[in-house]
């Protein structure tokens, strides 16, 4: 318990810092610095009822930690796209960290994802891709965000049938 604490602690850092971020990107630094203060006392370690394990440091379930972690990395990555405009690696990344999310919890992968995917068709209505510009983008980001579930598969066919694998790929 104490390794899932400290582990969850160091997740819980990058989430603020990332959140800080582009909150910061989004508004100003005494915005950003409120709602990250409020995610720490409220959600980082309060403890609304008796057990201690409802908060983000020592959750009832770790794939809604881990599934919320690689969403808002995912639009993180979709951010500094937009910022720069330039390369293909950060859509890359966005698909990637959404495609991850996959794996985790089914409701916070679903969130995340229409998240991504709006934000990413309002930046290419934003910035006025051409149509190979459009497909490019998509492209890449179709390939990334299958990337995760197609290595999850290989690693678990190694070990039992295939229909089992895809039956474990699938299940939350």
């Amino acid at each position: 318990l104490h390794t899932l604490a400290m582990c969850n602690g160091a997740l819980f850092i990058m989430l603020v810092g990332l959140l800080y971020r582009m909150l910061g990107w989004l508004s100003d630094r005494f915005s950003a610095t409120v709602a990250c203060l409020t995610l720490v006392l409220l959600f980082g370690f309060g403890q609304l009822v008796g057990m201690g394990n409802y908060n983000f440091i020592c959750p009832y379930s770790h794939d809604v930690t881990y599934g919320i972690v690689l969403c808002v990395v995912s639009l993180c990555c979709l951010s500094r796209y937009y910022q720069k405009r330039r390369s293909l690696l950060a859509i890359a990344g966005m698909g990637f960290a959404i495609g991850s999310a996959f794996l985790t919890d089914p409701q916070v992968f679903l969130a995340g994802w229409l998240a991504t995917v709006v934000g990413l068709a309002l930046t290419v209505l934003a910035e006025r891709a051409t149509r190979r510009r459009t497909l490019a983008l998509l492209a890449t980001f179709g390939a990334a965000s299958i990337l995760p579930s197609l290595i999850a598969f290989v690693l678990l066919w190694r070990v039992m049938p295939p229909a089992i694998a895809v039956e474990g790929l699938l299940s939350p």
